[in-house]
């Protein structure tokens, strides 16, 4: 049975996670490793590190000689802040226009993806007397955010380029679908975002550093590791789909979080029994009811109903019913066990292991979407 050193808020809560600092460490370095000295590392931090603490996971990246980080926002970006005054920290997403003179004032830098933008940011840096920091985005096949690599978009950003209040930083574009099989539409997006750099220069256009490469793009293109990468899932090795096989052979990582629960209730019932909500579930075998402490509210996934399992000192344990808000039941069979035992939602206990990916297995979400599920008001405990 796996034995956790309870903590004073395990007192509040049963279920608590655990986020092992030093695997982050060690896949930091074999990342670094990997991608090799010519290649700078943005550690991707955005939604409070996919849900398992920005503030504690970039104090480990910057013990690691890593001076870049990315956010969502500009609250993510103020947080990191307060950690380090000289590291970069790169906000991905939009800034609403009262919010953008922060971001000069506590020098966040900022993406831009319109002449309008770029307007804004170069009269707030003329108001302030200080440069805006800018990294110009690409669309190059994701049509979210992005220039469009077109002789329009070379005309705009030549434009940019010469406003005084601006510094372009880097210029970057984002693939689409790393995590499937459709490489050839991923290694097109790339050829289409050197061609529109290489434009850029052509025209006197000055792109500051490059990158491409997110986690899963790391693993499956070499060819797409240039100036930088941004890595988040790979680092806290929760990648997803066809690139686990090559991840495990080439980046290695290993899952960062465990999360934990204990059996609130102990209860036989006889075949045919019906359990949890809307009937989704009736015992098909004498049965052995496990519940615990642990829901949809807690960010378990619907999805993972009557198919996740779970581990009982030392043995797996199959969800039966479907989740409530706060509680899940599991069929332990079988298995010697009472209030008050662990329960490992994630991680290892004994012979037996459950991951994230595993989860991907049951259901349509990638393991980033799972984990990021997992919600604030679950306790971590960082070791």
């Amino acid at each position: 049975m796996i034995q956790v050193e309870r903590m004073i808020f395990m007192k509040l809560r049963s279920t608590f996670a655990v986020i092992d600092r030093e695997i982050y460490r060690k896949n930091i370095r074999l990342i670094q490793h990997q991608i090799g000295k010519d290649t700078g590392l943005i550690l991707v931090l955005k939604d409070n590190a996919y849900g398992l603490g920005a503030t504690e996971l970039a104090r480990v990246g910057m013990q690691e000689g890593v001076s870049c980080y990315a956010v969502a926002n500009l609250y993510e970006a103020l947080e990191l802040r307060k950690l380090d005054s000289d590291i970069r920290i790169i906000v991905l997403g939009y800034i609403n226009e009262d919010a953008r003179t922060i971001a000069l004032q506590y020098d966040i830098d900022v993406v831009v993806w319109t002449k309008e933008l770029a307007l804004s940011y170069q009269q707030l840096g003329f108001s302030s007397g200080k440069q805006a920091r800018i990294h110009i985005k690409v669309d190059t096949g994701l049509s979210r955010l992005g220039f469009l690599p077109n002789e329009e978009s070379l005309a705009v950003l030549e434009e940019i380029s010469k406003m005084e209040h601006l510094t372009i930083v880097s210029t970057f574009s984002h693939f689409a679908c790393t995590e499937t099989d459709d490489d050839d539409f991923s290694r097109g997006q790339l050829s289409t975002f050197l061609t529109f750099v290489d434009s850029m220069k052509k025209r006197g256009i000055q792109p500051g550093f490059i990158h491409m490469a997110d986690s899963a793009g790391i693993v499956k293109f070499p060819e797409s590791h240039l100036d930088f990468v941004r890595c988040g899932a790979l680092a806290m090795g929760s990648m997803t789909g066809t690139d686990v096989v090559k991840s495990s052979e080439q980046y290695p990582t290993e899952e960062i979080i465990s999360l934990y629960s204990q059996v609130a209730r102990v209860q036989d019932f006889p075949k045919g029994t019906s359990i949890g909500y809307d009937g989704t579930y009736f015992a098909d075998h004498d049965i052995r009811v496990v519940t615990v402490p642990m829901g949809y509210g807690d960010g378990l996934s619907g999805e993972l109903s009557n198919s996740m399992q779970v581990i009982i000192n030392g043995k797996k344990a199959k969800s039966v019913g479907a989740f409530c808000m706060d509680m899940a039941m599991f069929d332990a069979t079988g298995i010697d066990c009472k209030e008050g035992d662990t329960v490992t939602i994630l991680g290892q206990d004994g012979n037996e292991k459950v991951s994230l990916h595993d989860w991907t297995k049951l259901c349509t979400s990638s393991s980033t979407f799972l984990q990021s599920m997992l919600r604030n008001k679950i306790p971590k405990e960082y070791k």
